[in-house]
């Protein structure tokens, strides 16, 4: 069995909903490569959780609700990228 932490990067649900997909997608590539059982079930989950969409209203209003939380100034600011 290869070592999947050199080809897919750890996962901590903090970076916004496009470098999600783009760890989802990478994680697609890996599973084809070496089968996984059940992708379809794990994909829609994962997609439910962290892939979405919200109105443009509700992400302005979010995006100025949202007020710096930990003392990491890089998260706090993608967050507000992300809403952007």
């Amino acid at each position: 069995m290869p070592d999947f932490s050199k080809t897919i990067d750890t996962l901590d649900g903090q970076r916004g909903p496009t470098a999600e997909k783009q760890w989802l997608e990478k994680l697609g590539s890996t599973a084809r490569l070496q089968p996984i059982r059940d992708w379809t079930s794990f994909k829609n989950a994962f997609t439910k959780t962290f892939v979405f969409s919200e109105s443009k209203t509700d992400l302005c209003k979010t995006m100025y609700a949202c007020v710096r939380k930990t003392k990491d100034v890089s998260i706090y600011f993608h967050e507000k990228v992300a809403l952007c």
